[in-house]
């Protein structure tokens, strides 16, 4: 008899322990803090559901939001996930989202978030501010994100200069930016005042916005293997300089890549098809310099106009064994107000067919096939 309590003792201290949860399951839009964590460092979205106006405040710290695959849509309005307190170690993963105003918004002034990590998450029908809208934040990863049918897509605005973040396997599709990044441009991806970003495969498709990729003010990252369609114009540095760019295919009408007041930059193996210039690059003697930019194992497009110095002081500026759709490699000044000169170092550079860029096309549709097949 004795034995047969002492059984049923641990044989009930078994099921209590195997019954306690160390996170807490959800239905509804709330607010995350520690009521509703109780002791706990997880949220769990057990099903879909539908809302109007905002739905995920997180005002607590370490906590990790797993959406379990699930779809949460919206009416059109509110944010769905926000935050209007200093936050560390904040995790969103694994979420459908559909039609609100604003995605996930860690914005406010003055209130600081660190150790930010979203992944696995695909938001559509956003039609009226960003998607991401982070702010004021360090370390930050963005990884398997998907964004279609969008107006804007990303705003990044960090303070912290030892601050690293990770932008990995995002895809954007019908997008149009309304919201202006820096200087009046308005851009799908805007990266102002954000360094050390280690970038790979990011894929632009169908975009309607000024520039589909802006960097402002950001330095000293690493964007690899990215492609960018846009009805308009491609990739904009502004302020940006110490960069490196590897792998990179720009097919738009206008403006390829345009070099703002930006040097000691690095463009390895990219491809520009386009209508238009294919690289601008802008200086003032006054305001900043674009100088020291190297372009090298490249297809860089665009007859003989490869490079446009309007009223600049852009140089010196080294394009190597490169490969030109024809023509010869010539820097043309205009609108120059200081009468400052240009000078392009130009190094065993060689014309190509016309028929380049399809190739460099046919490259952009194996990517992103290869990027929704996986």
């Amino acid at each position: 008899m004795k034995k047969l309590i002492i059984f049923f003792y641990i044989l009930v201290q078994i099921i209590v322990i195997t019954s306690y949860a160390d996170y807490v399951n959800i239905s509804s839009c709330q607010t995350i803090n520690s009521t509703l964590l109780a002791g706990t460092d997880e949220v769990r979205i057990n099903e879909s559901f539908s809302h109007s106006g905002s739905c995920f405040n997180v005002v607590e710290s370490n906590v990790k939001i797993d959406c379990m695959h699930n779809t949460i849509s919206g009416d059109g309005s509110g944010t769905f996930l926000y935050s209007g307190t200093n936050n560390n170690n904040v995790s969103f993963v694994n979420c459908n989202v559909n039609s609100f105003s604003l995605g996930i918004d860690f914005s406010l002034f003055n209130v600081y978030n660190d150790n930010l990590y979203f992944e696995n998450l695909t938001f559509s029908n956003f039609t009226s501010y960003y998607v991401f809208n982070l702010e004021y934040f360090s370390n930050l990863t963005l990884n398997n994100i998907s964004l279609l049918n969008i107006s804007d897509g990303i705003n990044l605005l960090g303070w912290e200069v030892n601050s690293r973040s990770i932008l990995s396997n995002i895809y954007i599709e019908n997008s149009s930016s309304n919201i202006d990044c820096r200087f009046g441009i308005k851009s799908t991806i805007c990266i102002e005042s954000t360094p050390r970003i280690i970038s790979e495969n990011i894929t632009i498709f169908e975009d309607d916005s000024q520039y589909s990729l802006m960097l402002a003010f950001a330095g000293g990252s690493v964007f690899n293997n990215i492609t960018i369609n846009n009805t308009q114009n491609g990739l904009l540095l502004g302020q940006t300089s110490f960069n490196n760019f590897s792998q990179i295919t720009i097919d738009v009408p206008q403006n390829s890549l345009n070099i703002y007041r930006s040097s000691d930059n690095i463009f390895d193996n990219i491809i520009l098809s386009n209508e238009n210039n294919s690289i601008i690059i802008e200086g003032s003697e006054l305001i900043g310099k674009s100088e020291n930019n190297i372009f090298r194992n490249s297809y860089l497009g665009n007859y003989s106009s490869i490079i446009s110095s309007n009223w600049s002081l852009a140089t010196p500026n080294t394009f190597e064994n490169n490969n030109y759709l024809s023509g010869t490699v010539t820097s043309t000044c205009f609108d120059n107000p200081l009468n400052q000169s240009c000078e392009v170092t130009v190094i065993s550079s060689s014309t190509t067919s016309s028929l380049f860029p399809l190739g460099g096309i046919f490259i952009s549709i194996l990517i992103i096939l290869g990027y929704l097949i996986i």
